[in-house]
């Protein structure tokens, strides 16, 4: 209905997107989550359609020439969307001389082009919003100067930079554009590059996908400005 509010998620179905979906839907906001497999998907809504109306759209972002035609048509029946929430990722830290084009492609495919692409694709929905939101997932690896780090870093980077040019050429819109860059996160995608780096331990600032998915909602609900942040033991407005 016209008061209803709903959010598209990327990577919803763990991690920081899967913490947003339910802090969202503990709002009651309708949930559209795109992820990468039906098995997933079907968890995923087991866990938050007793709380809210919440759909999955099957897509593997790594095909990229397919998100406009999916998006587009799995949204024909909304009349707009009002939040937007780029979270999918994928990580890797390696020597570049061990890392191959597919794994360098993969990464910019969906850290850095598919953003961008959902972003346009959402935003005949998205315009019709009256308190319109995109929130783009970073990392502080995209400012840190550290070994192994050129592939997924620079991936992260772009996203910092779009964000702010994307600030100025939607405001016509009002729709107001964040990008939050933490450090580590409990995820599994922590854990697995932790194993590749041969750490055993997690880093005592590491925050719960929780926290982190708490503090964006209270974040982009406030009066404070858009543009790109740095969380987890403080936050940074650049």
């Amino acid at each position: 209905m016209k008061y209803e509010k709903y959010a598209l998620i990327t990577g919803g179905t763990s991690g920081i997107g899967l913490a947003i979906a339910k802090a969202l839907a503990m709002k009651k906001v309708k949930i559209i989550i795109i992820g990468r497999t039906k098995k997933a998907l079907d968890r995923v809504l087991l866990e938050i359609n007793p709380l809210t109306k919440c759909i999955g759209i099957k897509l593997d972002l790594k095909q990229i020439n397919k998100i406009d035609a999916t998006i587009r048509k799995n949204l024909s029946t909304f009349y707009k969307i009002d939040y937007v929430f780029n979270c999918a990722g994928i990580a890797s830290f390696d020597s570049i001389v061990n890392t191959n084009y597919k794994l360098i492609r993969d990464i910019y495919h969906v850290n850095t082009i598919v953003p961008l692409l959902i972003i346009k694709a959402t935003l005949p929905w998205v315009k019709l919003s009256t308190k319109p939101i995109i929130v783009n997932i970073s990392s502080n690896q995209s400012i840190i100067n550290s070994q192994y780090n050129a592939v997924y870093g620079s991936s992260k980077c772009a996203i910092n930079h779009y964000t702010r040019s994307l600030n100025l050429e939607l405001k016509v819109y009002k729709i107001k554009v964040f990008t939050f860059a933490p450090g580590p996160v409990k995820t599994k995608m922590l854990v697995r590059v932790l194993n590749d780096l041969n750490i055993n331990q997690i880093p005592e600032e590491a925050i719960s996908p929780e926290e982190l998915a708490n503090f964006i909602l209270r974040y982009i609900h406030s009066k404070k400005p858009q543009g790109v942040f740095f969380t987890n033991k403080e936050l940074i407005n650049e």
